[in-house]
């Protein structure tokens, strides 16, 4: 993969700031991880792929069908439909609150497959947090809405905690609430809503819910 950022930091009023970037990042021989998948049942691809038959899956688990060494028969995965480069656009806007352990910011981030074949290829977060981790004691409260289209992203890299089990395809909320128990650990308790975007034949949609619960040492 090769790619780059750029990023700009502005004060709109002297106690705000205001950070935008922009970036690129390209991704080469994606391909081999699509086949890799023939004989890997690790790897998570939702994305869009091609068989040697020249027939087409995505957007849910794409798994090979009756493929064997040296995996090239018609079921077997033959590669990615599309390639991978991904222009990525975001920004986050942080104000002060009349209370100094709650500060408040808004952000956004923003992706576009720009060598996707089909026009799922966009994805979008946005959300707020409140609070900080500064401290003993303080609480952060934070809330994200997701929107991950099948080709936005490459799924063997995106956020595997979001999804029945990562991927691509997939919206919904998440929110998290963090708790400073000592200056070097943090608790953290998170839950996932979860839906398909564009729910694939032989697959119901009900909301999934995913409760995480982290604690982050810092030494």
């Amino acid at each position: 993969m090769f790619g780059g950022q750029a990023q700009l930091q502005l004060a709109p009023t002297p106690e705000s700031k205001l950070t935008v970037a922009i970036g690129d990042y390209g991704f080469q021989r994606l391909d081999v991880i699509a086949r890799e998948r023939n004989s890997n049942s690790s790897l998570q691809i939702t994305n869009n792929v091609r068989r040697f038959s020249g027939a087409t899956a995505g957007g849910s688990p794409v798994s090979p069908s009756s493929c064997s060494s040296p995996f090239t028969s018609s079921g077997c995965i033959a590669g990615f439909l599309g390639g991978f480069n991904i222009l990525n656009a975001g920004a986050q806007l942080d104000v002060p609150t009349p209370w100094k352990q709650w500060p408040l910011s808004f952000f956004l981030d923003f992706a576009h497959n720009t060598q996707a074949e089909t026009n799922d290829d966009n994805g979008y977060w946005l959300g707020f947090r409140i609070g900080q981790v500064a401290n003993r004691g303080d609480l952060r409260f934070t809330y994200t809405w997701a929107h991950t289209e099948t080709d936005a992203v490459p799924s063997v890299f995106s956020y595997s905690d979001f999804g029945r089990s990562g991927g691509t395809n997939a919206m919904g909320h998440f929110i998290a609430l963090d708790y400073v128990l000592f200056s070097r650990l943090i608790l953290t308790v998170k839950n996932h809503f979860v839906n398909f975007i564009d729910r694939p034949v032989g697959f119901h949609n009900p909301t999934q819910s995913r409760l995480q619960l982290d604690a982050v040492l810092s030494f």
